[in-house]
């Protein structure tokens, strides 16, 4: 069971829960769709979890664990998991991505006869489970080509955050775009460090994310915007209450550690800053929650 916790990899699912609960959140006319968060939580856990199996898998097959010397030990590549064996879990995580984002949908949308956005939410879930899948896995994965920068911001900012709060309230406001920006960005800063690590194990493995084509000083200059981004949209976002302004602390203790990104020269020192990105997203979503009931 410890191999398969491993390769699933937890301490991932607090970024993609992040975007569920900030679409989630109702706007102030709105109150809480508890059963449908609860819903959304589960499939978008399971989509990261068969993104996670996806990823052990296709570095493997495409040669990037291989030249690996930094990051999380890949069950694959150890020998911990068989190909079989992955190939027959990630089946199971696209079954229960399917079954738990179907039962979403049903609650919320067929229940009240919103069968055209039916169809359309679940073609967008069958684009996400092909975009986890398809981002290092398959024969030909996006994700070494520099573009999974652009996915992560699709699914975990437009899709994650304006689309659970439309398939729960049946609602879209420009009041969400702060919400998304700030989701997205800090979604993609956390991938974009993960790159940053990587970058000259990726190299050599012919992995062309979007750090390896900007390069070291570009790299640091995008992270530092895509933070600048995700902080300017909290500004903007809907607060009921003076006291859900608390909710940005997280990010300004976190911005108190952007010059030691800045003055970082050593790719394979970056892994805590991964740790810290995702638990700064995490708990400003739910310091706005939770201030949100004060």
């Amino acid at each position: 069971m410890k191999k398969w916790v491993s390769a699933a990899r937890p301490r991932t699912l607090p970024l993609a829960v992040s975007g569920i609960l900030m679409g989630a959140m109702p706007l102030s006319e709105s109150s809480w769709n508890i059963q449908g968060t609860i819903l959304a939580i589960l499939t978008a856990s399971m989509l990261q979890i068969l993104s996670n199996l996806a990823n052990d898998l296709g570095d493997f097959q495409n040669g990037a664990d291989q030249v690996r010397s930094v990051g999380p030990s890949r069950a694959v590549q150890s020998g911990e998991i068989s190909v079989a064996q992955m190939k027959i879990a990630i089946l199971w995580m696209i079954a229960l991505s399917l079954l738990l984002g179907s039962m979403l949908i049903y609650q919320t949308l067929l229940v009240n006869d919103r069968w055209g956005d039916f169809w359309m939410m679940l073609g967008i879930g069958v684009a996400a489970i092909i975009a986890a899948y398809t981002y290092t896995a398959g024969p030909r994965p996006y994700g070494y080509v520099g573009l999974g920068d652009l996915s992560v911001f699709i699914f975990f900012g437009w899709v994650g955050v304006g689309g659970t709060h439309f398939v729960l309230y049946n609602h879209i406001s420009i009041d969400l775009l702060p919400r998304v920006l700030f989701i997205g960005s800090m979604a993609v800063a956390v991938l974009h460090l993960n790159n940053m690590r990587d970058m000259d194990d990726d190299a050599r493995a012919g992995k062309h994310t979007l750090a390896l084509r900007l390069g070291w000083k570009g790299s640091k200059r995008y992270l530092i915007a895509l933070f600048i981004t995700a902080c300017i949209s909290l500004l903007f976002l809907e607060k009921s209450s003076w006291i859900q302004w608390f909710s940005i602390l997280p990010c300004l203790l976190l911005g108190a550690n952007a010059w030691s990104i800045i003055e970082e020269n050593q790719p394979s020192r970056l892994d805590p800053f991964l740790k810290k990105f995702a638990l700064a997203c995490f708990f400003t979503v739910i310091l706005l929650i939770v201030t949100s009931f004060l």
